[in-house]
């Protein structure tokens, strides 16, 4: 039988059953790599091809799923993603002529 004193000093591996008595935390590194980061709204706005103005509105207007940390907001890809899918921007497009949409309220940044 292994005494605690070396089970606590040998690494654990995932596969191997945190025992009782063993001193040492259960794994945790299929967590940390799972984890998906928090993205920017800069970085969104570069995944789905937009300006960033549009993501905030999509924010303030259409639910787009963020998170307010400090003065940022925070979103995961994975949630803007399925937000997308389930037509969380479709209500802010409108159909133009020769096959085209345009964005309602869409300006190039206060230019006249």
């Amino acid at each position: 039988m292994t005494s605690p004193n070396v089970l606590a000093s040998r690494p654990l591996t995932s596969q191997e059953p945190v025992r009782p008595g063993d001193r040492r935390p259960p794994p945790q590194e299929e967590f940390e790599l799972t984890a998906e980061p928090w993205g920017s709204v800069e970085e969104a706005a570069k995944h789905l091809g937009v300006a960033k103005d549009s993501v905030y509105r999509w924010i303030e207007q259409k639910g787009l799923p963020a998170h307010r940390m400090g003065r940022l907001w925070k979103l995961k890809i994975s949630e803007v993603d399925e937000w997308v899918r389930q037509g969380g921007a479709a209500a802010d497009s409108t159909p133009l002529a020769h096959g085209k949409t345009a964005r309602a309220g869409s300006h190039d940044g206060g230019a006249t």
